[in-house]
């Protein structure tokens, strides 16, 4: 319930129905994708900066 109550709160409610039987470990999955582009776009913008201030 945690994982699910964070991505409804992160806005990912496109990744699954609510309507629909959503299993832990898909859950899981859907929050480790998530983290992962998160903690990609924050890298991006880093490199941005140092690129910008060059």
């Amino acid at each position: 319930a945690d994982i699910l109550n964070a991505l409804i709160q992160c806005d990912r409610k496109e990744d699954f129905h609510l309507n629909q039987s959503t299993s832990t470990a898909r859950l899981q999955e859907l929050g480790l994708k998530w983290a992962e582009r998160n903690r990609y776009k924050k890298e991006q913008a880093y490199q941005s900066t140092l690129n910008w201030y060059s």
